[in-house]
């Protein structure tokens, strides 16, 4: 036992196989905690732990020749995969509503689709609002909702702050090009975010 936790920390198979299972531990841990410490782990932290994995993916390239080759295919198909959404699937909105849902529960938007934006009900999307004084640079997950399905969807929304529900649409479809959709943002509004 002694010689095998001396060859973790003298080569550089057994020093970067250490710290990349502390690290997918971490990404791991934050997941798994957060529904048991709601209060304390809030969804940027969480989503901060996550990118550690940048971090495993790193450890593992030093690994051993064969982990480095099988995981640079993969991590090189992740950041294609990025790369094309962030310059492919990205669009500024130049009107957009807000709307505050009953007792602060969130907001609701309401835009007019851009080309190309195709989305079904009950998917999320991230959105960016600049101009807040805090959290302007980060991108927020909102859920896509019919405009027939507002109702509904604001009362599973209300439901699922509630009970801890993890469904939010049983009945999901496409939208076209030109229907207004309305998103909604849990944990928005609770965190006082104000216009600069």
């Amino acid at each position: 036992l002694r010689g095998e936790l001396l060859f973790l920390g003298t080569s550089r198979a057994g020093l970067s196989g250490a710290l990349g299972m502390i690290t997918m531990m971490i990404v791991v841990l934050s997941m798994t905690l957060a529904k048991r410490f709601k209060e304390k782990i809030t969804f940027e932290l969480r989503l901060t732990c996550h990118w550690f994995f940048t971090l495993f993916v790193l450890c593992i390239c030093f690994h051993t020749p064969r982990c480095r080759n099988i995981t640079c295919i993969f991590f090189s198909l992740w950041v294609a995969d990025y790369l094309y959404t962030f310059f492919c699937k990205t669009y500024c909105l130049d009107i957009v509503e807000f709307t505050p849902l009953p007792s602060q529960r969130g907001t609701q938007m309401l835009w007019r689709n851009p080309k190309g934006f195709n989305v079904k009900s009950g998917q999320y999307v991230k959105i960016q609002i600049p101009w807040l004084s805090e959290g302007g640079s980060e991108w927020h997950p909102f859920s896509v909702y019919f405009k027939e399905k507002t109702e509904v969807g604001i009362q599973l929304s209300m439901h699922v702050l509630e009970e801890g529900s993890e469904s939010w649409d049983d009945h999901p479809g496409t939208t076209s090009s030109d229907e207004t959709e309305l998103i909604f943002v849990r944990e928005f509004l609770a965190k006082g975010y104000k216009a600069r």
